[in-house]
């Protein structure tokens, strides 16, 4: 089951009523896949994504979800895959999302790849845009002898 929630229409409103509408998946004990949509789609709204037993899959698509939201994922034990676009991911968001050792399929940007050597069950990496070296890929190949895929965008 997919769920998507689209925060593009509340724009402009309180943080709050994003979250609180987040916070409403939890009603959904079959969920495993979610998606978030827009800038309002924030910190407060990533902290209520309730930690369901099959939720697998996460989708941040042009959100305001930060290093600091991304923290809030490690409780999130059944996680494989984690699709983040935006710029709120840092080095820091990284070595958090380092601590998920259930991710298996990542989709970011390119910031502090290597904190990821920490996932042995790495499978698929995506980075867009790649500013990362080709000596960091490397080096990422050589710590993880499950990454088999991967695609790059060079600007």
């Amino acid at each position: 089951m997919i769920i998507g929630i689209d925060f593009r229409p509340l724009a402009g409103n309180d943080q709050k009523l994003v979250a609180a509408a987040v916070k409403k998946l939890a009603t959904l004990p079959d969920l495993e896949s979610a998606f978030l949509l827009g800038k309002d789609a924030t910190d407060e709204a990533a902290d209520p994504i309730p930690a369901t037993a099959k939720l697998s899959r996460l989708q941040f698509f042009n959100t305001g979800i930060s290093d600091k939201g991304i923290t809030n994922l490690v409780r999130l034990k059944k996680l494989q895959q984690l699709n983040s676009t935006g710029m709120g991911l840092t080095d820091v968001g990284m070595k958090e999302l380092a601590k998920i050792k259930t991710l298996q399929v990542i989709i970011i940007t390119d910031a502090g790849i290597l904190a990821l050597q920490e996932l042995p069950d790495l499978r698929r990496l995506t980075i867009d845009p790649l500013e990362a070296t080709q000596r960091l890929i490397d080096r990422l190949r050589e710590t993880l002898p499950k990454l088999t895929n991967g695609e790059y965008f060079l600007k």
